[in-house]
């Protein structure tokens, strides 16, 4: 029920196992803002987290060609990890 490009922050700590953290990027990123942070628990260790994430972010460069697949991980345990949805492009003056 939430509005594609309402949020300026996502935070995702559902399901780890593959399926659902891909059903999770799916459902949230559209949910971004252009320049938002989506952010999720459990990099490692709790499920496959990040398998899902590296390749869910590889398929988003594919269509998003603006869209950078870097993915940011803390440093803490479990580890979070964290990717920002590009922003758009200044009109030209």
């Amino acid at each position: 029920m939430v509005p594609d490009a309402a949020l300026d922050f996502v935070y995702i700590d559902g399901r780890h196992d593959f399926a659902g953290v891909t059903e999770d990027l799916v459902s949230w990123w559209p949910k971004l803002c252009p320049g938002g942070l989506l952010g999720g628990h459990d990099w490692i260790g709790n499920g496959d987290a990040s398998g899902a994430v590296k390749r869910w972010s590889e398929g988003l460069s594919a269509t998003e060609p603006r869209q950078p697949a870097h993915i940011y991980v803390t440093a803490d345990h479990p580890a979070s990890y964290f990717m920002f949805k590009a922003p758009k492009p200044c009109a030209a003056q």
